[in-house]
């Protein structure tokens, strides 16, 4: 999902704690209930991004 990727682009430039729901939802270009409707809060997005990289290593 493309917040996923928005997140990750925002962890290349700056720290977890410091980014914010509504900075992912600009980025990826979606509004904050459609966040909401998939996530429960934005560690979960996190959660799933890790998942999707360690699959990634594992498939490489």
């Amino acid at each position: 999902m493309k917040v996923c990727s928005a997140l990750l682009e925002e962890l290349e430039e700056r720290s977890l704690d410091s980014i914010t729901v509504s900075m992912v939802c600009r980025r990826a270009g979606v509004n904050r209930q459609t966040l909401y409707n998939h996530y429960y809060c934005l560690m979960d997005v996190y959660k799933e991004l890790l998942l999707q990289q360690l699959e990634n290593a594992m498939a490489d």
